[in-house]
């Protein structure tokens, strides 16, 4: 715990740059650990009367619980599988989290590979820089483009009926942004709930995903509606394949 409390020096000089405080709402840790897994951050655990250190990735965080996987090296698989509790610390520009006390749920597999339901933390240490920086991926496609297609809840009008596709600009693990034929009645709204979208990477996946608009407008000049959508849920194996495009993705802007 030592650890998750020090800051250094040149931290300490710079008067509230640093936030600190307990999260002791489950939506609050879910949404740490969300920002944690959208910038592909991998955590650290350590178990109970075990000295190794061992590491996992987040890979999705739904209702009550976080799911793990990748957890390495292997011998953690029988401490996940005896119940032992466990600490983790996790660390992204300009947020670190750190909880102890977790214990595995459930272990399930998905095409014979584990992952572990862990309980959200009763609490969790926090810390984050106010300029923290929001992690995001550029898409290019060219003459066979990303879609996005949304399925709307609301009542709409005959043109668009309650379906909406368009093409996708950009994508993280987290959500993504679309541009789609406008103007759209009634009007794409922040806090809109879509029944769900399917969103379609040419020649490599298809996955569908339930969704919420975060931000929307529309461009008289363009005649298009930007929008925003943050991915609430999808399918463990769907998770797995958008988790694999990012980091394909990320190691060609690496090359590049």
């Amino acid at each position: 715990m030592a650890e998750a409390l020090r800051t250094d020096k040149a931290e300490d000089d710079r008067s509230n740059a640093i936030f600190t405080t307990y999260l002791k709402q489950p939506a609050e840790i879910g949404e740490a650990l969300k920002t944690l897994r959208n910038q592909r951050i991998g955590l650290k655990l350590t178990f109970e009367n075990d000295t190794t250190i061992y590491t996992a990735r987040i890979l999705d965080v739904l209702g009550d619980e976080f799911l793990l996987e990748d957890l390495q090296p292997r011998a953690g698989l029988k401490l996940m599988g005896s119940r032992r509790r466990f600490a983790f610390s996790g660390r992204a520009n300009g947020l670190y989290l750190y909880s102890e006390g977790n214990q595995v749920r459930r272990i399930d597999e998905d095409r014979g590979v584990p992952y572990f339901r862990v309980p959200l933390p009763r609490n969790a240490l926090f810390q984050q820089r106010r300029r923290a920086a929001r992690f995001e991926l550029a898409l290019r496609t060219d003459s066979n483009p990303a879609t996005v297609t949304l399925f709307r809840s609301v009542a709409t009008d005959r043109d668009h009926g309650d379906t909406l596709e368009g093409r996708m600009l950009d994508i993280s693990a987290g959500g993504c942004r679309v541009a789609v034929p406008g103007p759209v009645h009634p009007p794409l709204e922040s806090g809109e709930v879509l029944e769900s979208a399917s969103i379609r990477i040419p020649s490599l996946f298809d996955i569908s995903v339930q969704a919420t608009i975060r931000h929307a407008s529309y461009n008289k000049l363009t005649r298009k509606v930007i929008c925003g959508l943050e991915f609430t849920a999808m399918h463990v194996t769907d998770r797995r394949r958008l988790e694999r495009f990012i980091q394909s993705l990320s190691q060609s802007a690496d090359r590049g």
